[in-house]
């Protein structure tokens, strides 16, 4: 159906995207686990972070050629190279400039469930209420960040078993994708 078609992978440390995705959850009052229990082999957080079932089927369905896979830890270190990477494959023009200094959706959790869980629930409530013309003009993003913090990072502990877990499906995507990420168990 779609025989031009390109398709653009982009890989993190499945450790980091696990615990990044639990915080996105937590911080928009969709989580109430605790990051120990969230992250157990078969949760969502656990079951998304792995890689190789899912882009396999992509793999036997479209040629090699067609199919683009960044890694988050190259975007981090020269963004201006991993996007002009991206622009080649994609046909965009190399001249186009995108922003690649500014961060955007760091993470944050709450300084308290209850208190952001109220906010999260009043602002869409307030949203269905409100005319299309007043809605999405960011209030209670600015309310919400008032009460969120830096998070602390994914406990030692839980990394390592982690990565263990990881193990072998990091092996498989690299095999997969042709690039080694025995990196990402470091």
């Amino acid at each position: 159906d779609l025989p031009g078609v390109r398709l653009v992978v982009s890989l993190r440390n499945p450790a980091d995207r696990a615990y990044s995705s639990y915080l996105g959850r937590l911080q928009g009052g969709e989580e109430r686990c605790g990051v120990e229990e969230a992250m157990r082999p078969g949760s969502y957080y656990f079951q998304s972070s792995l890689y190789h079932p899912n882009l396999s089927r992509y793999f036997d369905r479209f040629p090699r050629s067609r199919i683009k896979v960044l890694l988050f830890d190259d975007l981090v270190a020269n963004p201006r190279a991993v996007m002009q990477d991206l622009y080649e494959f994609l046909g965009v023009a190399p001249t186009f400039d995108v922003d690649v200094t500014t961060r955007h959706n760091r993470a944050a959790v709450p300084r308290s469930i209850v208190a952001n869980r109220i906010v999260v629930k009043i602002g869409l409530f307030v949203h269905r209420l409100l005319p299309p013309s007043l809605r999405d003009t960011g209030v209670t993003g600015r309310i919400q960040r008032l009460l969120l913090r830096r998070p602390e990072p994914l406990s030692g502990a839980i990394r390592r078993q982690l990565l263990e877990q990881f193990r072998d499906d990091i092996g498989k995507t690299g095999a997969l994708i042709g690039r080694p990420l025995s990196h990402w168990l470091a």
